[in-house]
């Protein structure tokens, strides 16, 4: 089925979806960008009083390509779950027998728990009494397909364009434009920064490079925080080169165990660098130094780090990664069995 768009109106859907099911907000110019990014370079480039017509199925593609975009649904994420069962089952006449059975008592579970919500009023269906009944007759292996099922239809349905159903109940959207504009703290969720900017710096790592440097010594901060430690994020202007201290939970000393510097920069960190934080390091009597860069140590800083063995550690552009990853929420429809 196609559906006929006026471009404002297009875009106008995308922008409402995302900020409903992602909790934010987009511009139309940022919209653009994402879908050329996406590789739709047809519809991020319509002018306004131009008209769109696209198929459905293409047009949840392309929602399923922002809510990945967002953290929202995994990359192994299938629109349709059974039919990616019965090509996962059908090669194994055991399991595929296991399958279809399993397929027939979900069937019959929905049709009458569907009754049972409407008539309670409640909006949560309840598998238990599918899993109790699929594990007396097929054990584990039949109740790993159960959860299978209910996993992927929950993700298929909180990923529809045509669901009034999202995985959070956001209370409010954040601008995507302040991730590389602001350097509010405006952390919803979050300590330091917002879980919806972690998640989109996950699922996009190379905007990581254009993340505005105060929004960067937040993630700095928020990472600390969730490890463990009691974290002070410094001034961000006028402070000498500390952007955050970090203390043990349990510490009530004054002197900081770690002292860090955070340096979002495409060019390698030098010498200097180094040794200025070294610097800070024996002046604030802290244990050691944490040098937080989206780049790397140069040749020589790297030598100079380990000949005078200075106490400083580095968590450069593959430990964002890991970073990014050990801090992002889940999204839907990545269910491995």
């Amino acid at each position: 089925m196609a559906i006929n768009f006026a471009a404002q109106d297009f875009y106008d859907s995308l922008i409402e979806i995302v900020g409903y099911k992602c909790g934010v907000a987009l511009s139309k110019q940022k919209l653009k960008e994402l879908l050329r990014s996406l590789g739709y370079d047809e519809y991020g480039a319509c002018k306004d009083g131009q008209w769109i017509r696209i198929h459905s199925s293409s047009y949840e593609e392309i929602i399923y390509d922002l809510l990945k975009a967002f953290g929202r649904i995994e990359p192994g994420f299938s629109r349709f779950p059974t039919i990616s069962m019965f090509h996962k089952y059908k090669g194994d006449k055991a399991l595929y027998v296991v399958f279809n059975s399993v397929m027939e008592m979900w069937l019959d579970w929905t049709s009458v728990e569907i009754e049972n919500v409407k008539a309670s009023g409640k909006k949560l269906m309840d598998p238990t009494r599918l899993l109790l009944t699929v594990f007396e007759k097929h054990g584990k292996v039949g109740v790993n397909m159960a959860y299978e099922v209910l996993v992927g239809m929950n993700a298929a349905m909180l990923a529809s364009p045509w669901a009034n159903l999202r995985q959070v109940e956001w209370t409010s959207k954040i601008d995507l434009q302040d991730l590389f504009e602001s350097e509010g703290l405006n952390a919803e969720y979050g300590t330091f920064i917002d879980q919806r900017y972690i998640d989109f710096l996950n699922a996009n790592f190379s905007e990581i490079d254009r993340m505005h440097w105060r929004k960067f010594e937040h993630l700095t901060a928020e990472f600390l925080d969730r490890n463990g430690y009691r974290v002070e994020l410094g001034p961000g202007r006028g402070d000498d080169g500390v952007d955050v201290r970090a203390w043990s939970k349990d510490d009530s000393i004054s002197k900081p165990l770690i002292i860090v510097q955070c340096k979002r920069q495409k060019a390698s960190v030098d010498k200097p660098i180094i040794k200025s934080l070294y610097a800070d390091v024996v002046h604030e009597e802290a244990k050691s130094g944490l040098l937080v860069t989206t780049s790397r140590l140069s040749v020589g800083a790297e030598q100079t780090r380990m000949a005078r063995a200075y106490p400083i550690d580095v968590a450069d552009r593959s430990s964002l990664r890991k970073w990014l990853e050990s801090l992002r929420t889940p999204g839907v429809g990545g269910f491995q069995s």
